[in-house]
């Protein structure tokens, strides 16, 4: 069995530092288009996912994987309910400034640009944000964001999070400024992120976010989950 690590998932790890005062679930509809990427062919599909972000832990629940972050243990988890097992890995293994000094990394570099487009999202009112983020390994992202103040949650220090990994990157605090710019929460993205001249389309949209008791047990691993080794995750 090989365990298939999604854009969703990898997005989601990019949460390992970030956390909230209260629980709060956050429901969003994510829209893959299908495309074809470094000779893999990937079909088009959507995902109804579920995020609580409690006090320095995280879940993520869809209805083929759960992933939880525990930050008070420095450690992520991936679980396969198909399966009941798990794998896990330390937080310390996706921060960028961990790695070795031989690294080269490329350059990284980001502009946000703040619209006077407006609309109105289910209950949120919106602004319209563009932010484009290049790496210079020809990798682009362009994505079009509409952001709302009418939910309480830190976007400041959730962007600052969500870019943790990028910290050894040359150009990492500027990229930092520009997304400190995006004032609120995202709730409709609308992402086209290009790889050497392939480009891969996602439609991100929140749904609901509601701030009450967590599920017991959803930052826990179930009882009876067996631990298989991270060689089964295969990066699609």
């Amino acid at each position: 069995m090989k365990i298939k690590l999604s854009l969703t998932v990898c997005m989601f790890i990019m949460l390992i530092a970030f956390s909230a005062a209260a629980d709060t679930e956050m429901v969003q509809v994510n829209k893959t288009e299908a495309a074809e990427m470094m000779g893999q062919k990937m079909p088009a599909k959507s995902d109804t996912v579920s995020i609580w972000f409690g006090d320095q832990m995280i879940a993520l629940k869809s209805e083929q994987m759960h992933a939880v972050v525990r930050n008070d243990k420095g450690m992520f988890f991936i679980m396969m309910p198909q399966h009941q097992q798990y794998v896990e890995f330390p937080l310390s293994m996706f921060d960028a400034s961990n790695l070795p000094d031989s690294t080269v990394l490329p350059a990284v570099s980001a502009v946000v640009t703040v619209t006077d487009s407006t609309k109105t999202l289910g209950p949120w009112n919106c602004q319209l944000y563009i932010a484009e983020l290049t790496m210079k390994m020809g990798m682009t992202s362009r994505q079009e964001m509409w952001v709302t103040k009418d939910i309480d949650l830190d976007f400041a220090g959730l962007a600052t999070a969500s870019m943790g990994m990028m910290a050894a990157f040359p150009g990492y605090n500027e990229v930092i400024a520009e997304w400190k710019k995006i004032d609120g929460i995202p709730v409709e993205i609308d992402n086209k992120l290009t790889v050497m001249g392939a480009t891969m389309s996602t439609f991100i949209e929140v749904i609901s976010v509601t701030t009450k008791d967590a599920p017991a047990g959803i930052y826990d691993i179930p009882e009876g989950y067996s631990k298989v080794d991270a060689s089964q995750l295969s990066p699609h």
